[in-house]
């Protein structure tokens, strides 16, 4: 239509395409991540602010489990529950709760008034939140420690597998064979219960990708690329 779209403004209306039009109650990290590119933070305000961020990144392997999903079904069942989750902390607080400020020392002594499934979810949510923001911080380096962006990532999937609990036997079996063939660390991606891992193996993508294989996933050896471009010259067919 002869429009030209900023990566933001493409991102949004991808979201608005598949949230509003489709139905799915999505976020916005993949509409952003794929018209962007590269290495980005992204703060999902109203509008998302989005920032590049410095790091290069060798060694990334994502493992497909082969196990579908039903993202819909996961994405809402969690949303109702952590909105639950901060209605019942907000009463036991006596103020509203704002996720990105809220620290771990305001919530822990009120853990034990909540139900279980809410008190995992909101332990779930506030861990993996400050994980990010280390890893935020690690990722603004042109070259981080990867080991510790590694671990970073373990430690995510561990609130993810036991707090967030959309896990799958299949992706820990992923995961414990890359582990041993050398990679750094991983977690699964997305919605969970199925879908994918991303492990970061430096110099081991190979191996990596082969354990993977060997373990029943599906693995390819991936980069970081440029975003989504505009091609000229007519239809661009990909076979």
């Amino acid at each position: 239509f002869g429009r030209r779209l900023e990566p933001l403004d493409l991102a949004m209306l991808c979201y608005r395409a598949e949230h509003d039009e489709l139905g799915v109650p999505c976020g916005v990290m993949d509409q952003i991540s794929s018209s962007f590119g590269g290495v980005v933070e992204i703060q999902c305000r109203d509008p998302p602010k989005v920032s590049r961020l410095a790091a290069r990144l060798e060694g990334l392997v994502v493992g497909d489990t082969l196990v579908s999903k039903r993202t819909v079904d996961v994405h809402s069942i969690r949303t109702r529950e952590m909105a639950s989750a901060v209605r019942r902390l907000e009463s036991l607080l006596g103020h509203s709760v704002d996720l990105e400020a809220l620290t771990w020392d305001e919530v822990r002594p009120h853990l034990s008034d909540l139900p279980e499934t809410e008190r995992k979810r909101i332990t779930a949510t506030i861990r993996n939140r400050d994980i990010t923001r280390r890893a935020v911080s690690l990722l603004k380096e042109r070259n981080p420690s990867l080991q510790a962006l590694g671990k970073l990532m373990s430690d995510h999937h561990t609130y993810l597998r036991d707090y967030y609990e959309v896990s799958h036997p299949k992706i820990e079996r992923l995961l414990e064979a890359a582990r041993r063939a050398g990679a750094l660390g991983g977690k699964l991606t997305g919605a969970g219960l199925g879908g994918c891992i991303v492990v970061l193996a430096p110099g081991r993508q190979e191996a990596v990708a082969e354990a993977i294989r060997r373990a029943g996933g599906k693995p390819y050896i991936v980069r970081p690329d440029q975003g989504a471009t505009e091609e000229k010259g007519g239809r661009h067919d990909v076979p």
